[in-house]
């Protein structure tokens, strides 16, 4: 049965009465037209789609209050939470987050704040809450993870864990490792730039004609010496420099040339409006002045830090590509001379009698290099 049918028939209904014996015939007609028994008339008669009403202008909008009231309501009921939270994770409860802000109030940073009497409602807030990002998910999660992030995760870890009871003995890990230290002393560690020139990647190639080397598009131009040679290449695993070795001599450390380093590899990203909304709730959360009848102020003891002395070995650095010292006396006047881009013969006695006083002092290369150019700049100033 067409719904046109079903159309024309409701029309025709519509203009008699209720109690009327032609809508009887009305019906009577149409099932032996097309059919179908009465039933099956009056079936289709009864599902009739009801119309549906369009969204409000100010759908999904709060009609109690205006939008930035509420939105300021929000905003201290999660200052309150963070305020309130502990280790566990347990906060304020947004009840009681209302209640407070009808009965006592709140002093924020721009004023005091407090709530008319059955105005919040906690679907209605925990409801915008979520809507706007200021739920507990929203505000701790964690950003993009950043360069060395994951080294403080492992580092936060191995706290932990070291202070977690010993799988044989009666004290923890910790408490275990210092009592087998051995009588010399723990060996210290050196830093991370200096870790950074010790892992390294041997690789054998041939120098080009040119001198330079191409890896993935990127140059590096080495010795003049070295055009054609076979040599092996130590790449860093943590920096961008690059030492060649050639029968047993190291030269380097060389550097990209041609395109300048990207600077932005490991930049933080940009923050989002979730995380300022973040950081803005934490500042208020810190600003906020609880009365104390809400939270209980409780004395604990103080305890001293506990910190366990124990002898150290200092590092001994090899220095395999003498980056922290020259050679000699010869190796040091030669980077001396390119760094004044002028030859030893020009200068004067008394420069010349500086110049061999520094080298007699130190062979350490930041030591004299920073100490040849704060005489000469001195020198210039003077003249």
């Amino acid at each position: 049965m067409p719904p046109e049918a079903i159309v024309k028939l409701r029309q025709k209904l519509e203009g008699q009465a209720q109690n009327s014996s032609e809508r009887r015939i009305l019906i009577q007609e149409t099932a032996n037209l097309y059919g179908v028994s009465e039933d099956t008339i009056y079936r289709r008669l009864r599902e009739r789609k009801s119309v549906q009403a369009e969204r409000r202008i100010n759908y999904d909008q709060p009609r109690v209050m205006p939008k930035t009231t509420l939105e300021r309501y929000c905003e201290v009921i999660a200052a309150l939470k963070v305020r309130t939270s502990n280790k566990k994770g347990r906060h304020l409860s947004t009840s009681r987050a209302i209640r407070l802000l009808e009965e006592e109030g709140i002093n924020t940073p721009d004023g005091y704040l407090q709530a008319p009497q059955g105005l919040l409602k906690k679907s209605t807030v925990n409801r915008y809450l979520k809507k706007w990002g200021y739920d507990r998910n929203t505000l701790l999660r964690q950003p993009p993870a950043v360069r060395f992030q994951a080294n403080e995760w492992l580092m936060h870890f191995l706290v932990h864990y070291n202070s977690r009871p010993h799988r044989s003995e009666p004290h923890s890990r910790i408490e275990d490792w210092v009592a087998h230290l051995p009588k010399s002393g723990v060996q210290s560690m050196c830093s991370w730039e200096r870790f950074c020139t010790f892992a390294r990647e041997p690789e054998k190639r041939r120098v080009g004609i040119d001198a330079r080397i191409t890896v993935d598009g990127v140059f590096y131009e080495v010795e003049p010496d070295l055009a054609g040679e076979k040599v092996v290449l130590w790449w860093g695993l943590f920096d961008k420099e690059l030492y060649v070795e050639h029968q047993e001599t190291r030269y380097g450390p060389y550097h990209p040339v041609g395109n300048p380093i990207p600077l932005n590899r490991y930049r933080s990203f940009k923050k989002t409006l979730t995380q300022k909304r973040a950081d803005r709730i934490e500042v208020l959360a810190k600003k906020l002045a609880l009365p104390q009848s809400t939270v209980g102020v409780a004395k604990l003891p103080v305890i001293s830090e506990n910190v366990i002395p124990f002898p150290v070995q200092s590092f001994i650095d090899p220095d395999p590509f003498g980056e922290l010292f020259f050679a000699n006396t010869i190796a040091a006047k030669k980077a001396i001379v390119e760094e004044l881009v002028k030859p030893l013969a020009k200068l004067t006695p008394e420069q010349m009698a500086a110049v061999n006083s520094i080298l007699e002092t130190t062979l350490n290369k930041q030591e004299v290099m920073s100490q040849i150019r704060a005489y000469f700049r001195c020198s210039a100033e003077e003249e």
